[in-house]
């Protein structure tokens, strides 16, 4: 059985408050929310047959097809971001995307009866919206995931989470991130990524 802390531990953080305005019924942002929770709950439910790294591949495209990591990389390393070639950026993304589907990969390791509910949509001031949605457990409260999101000519993507319906886990990577930076780098803080990744997959 997921607990509150497993999931929580995909990202912790921020209070992020938007303006926005009233919620509608949900559309195509929630359709991508939807068929990111198909290759979840596929991977939940084939989590032992799977292993870590057949999760770890059932995720990773859907991810990278669900989630603007470009973006979420950029605002996460900060302002160093321009700065750096696009050689060291292109490597941020990669590493940032294998993080992130290390994480899923090693926190969604089974199946007790858990679905997931995509809601409403509420578009805010900038032309983002927020999609709302949530985990039911079986024997405990359930847990919100709200996204935020953007469109990208046809496609909408996701822009962070806000775990708990409020905690923004890109602003606790930003957080993270430019720690690291500020000690040791950006050769740092990749290799940090690395060495998470590598106690994930042992996890």
């Amino acid at each position: 059985m997921l607990t509150r802390r497993q999931v929580l531990s995909t990202g912790a953080g921020f209070i992020l408050a938007l303006g926005s305005r009233p919620a509608a019924a949900g559309g195509a942002a929630g359709d991508v929310v939807r068929g990111f929770y198909d290759a979840l709950l596929g991977a939940m439910k084939e989590a032992d047959a799977l292993g870590y790294e057949g999760r770890f591949n059932k995720m990773s495209p859907a991810i990278e097809t669900a989630f603007d990591m470009p973006y979420m990389t950029r605002v996460a390393v900060g302002r160093t971001w321009t700065s750096l070639s696009d050689e060291v950026k292109d490597r941020l993304i990669d590493v940032f995307l294998q993080f992130t589907v290390a994480n899923y990969a090693s926190s969604f390791d089974g199946y007790s009866g858990e679905r997931f509910e995509v809601g409403a949509e509420k578009a805010l001031d900038d032309g983002r919206l927020i999609a709302f949605s949530k985990m039911i457990r079986t024997q405990d409260p359930p847990i919100e995931f709200n996204y935020i999101m953007r469109q990208e000519g046809d496609s909408w993507r996701i822009l962070d989470i806000l775990l708990d319906g409020t905690i923004s886990q890109l602003a606790a990577r930003r957080s993270e991130f430019t720690s690291i930076i500020g000690r040791e780098g950006v050769e740092g803080l990749i290799t940090t990524l690395e060495k998470k990744i590598m106690v994930l997959e042992r996890a």
